[in-house]
């Protein structure tokens, strides 16, 4: 289940997110180790791009998104980049203590457009938790 903020039930420290506008100079090349992150990164998020438009009567349009648990070791420089995001937001945090390992990760998806695409403005949200009348969104994205 969900918890707010993250935190375990037997630890209920406050979350401690910081909502501030930062910027990191290089951070795509944690995504490989050889200088050509750039160009791992681009055939990776074109060989998992999933999202099509919805079916005609569909609310949203269709796609895959992943998931990467904080327990488990990256198989791709996508995992990669998206571990680099988890710790930079957790890292200061104590795994079994501050937050559950198995539970916990980032979850990331991949959006490669052509010039004539045009994605609409929208906000993202745990769409599965829609129909119980919550709309929880990332804190983090």
């Amino acid at each position: 289940g969900r918890v707010p903020g993250g935190m375990l039930p037997e630890n209920p420290k406050p979350p401690m997110l910081n909502y501030g506008f930062r910027t990191w100079h290089n951070f795509l090349n944690c995504a490989a180790d050889d200088g050509k992150a750039m160009e791992k990164l681009l055939q990776d998020a074109k060989t998992v791009f999933s999202a099509r438009n919805g079916r005609p009567g569909q609310s949203y349009s269709a796609g895959e998104t992943y998931f990467l648990p904080a327990a488990m070791t990256p198989r791709c420089g996508l995992e990669r980049l998206a571990r680099a995001v988890f710790n930079l937001h957790a890292g200061a945090l104590v795994p079994g203590e501050d937050y559950d390992a198995n539970l916990s990760g980032a979850e990331w998806w991949t959006l490669v457009l052509d010039g004539q695409d045009d994605v609409g403005f929208h906000w993202d949200r745990d769409y599965a938790l829609e129909d119980d009348g919550l709309h929880v969104h990332p804190h983090i994205s």
